[in-house]
């Protein structure tokens, strides 16, 4: 029985990690966006950089508070 239990504990800090690493990722593709200056059109708008600036930051903060609570 205890060994269902430790299962269902590994669950929700097996979703954090997985939710850090997809974040970390759309960081890092927004860094590269800044960094490469892409330019990124959807339909006939153009997505000025400090959208991407913007995600960067949001999403690597987000990304690494999620490592901090998957280390937990």
């Amino acid at each position: 029985m205890t060994d269902g239990l430790k299962q269902a504990d590994a669950l929700p800090k097996r979703f954090t990690l997985i939710a850090a690493i997809f974040l970390a990722v759309i960081a890092a593709s927004q860094a590269a966006r800044i960094y490469f200056g892409y330019d990124v059109l959807v339909g006939s708008y153009h997505v000025p950089m400090a959208i991407s600036w913007g995600m960067a930051i949001l999403c690597g903060a987000v990304a690494v508070l999620a490592f901090r609570e998957g280390d937990a």
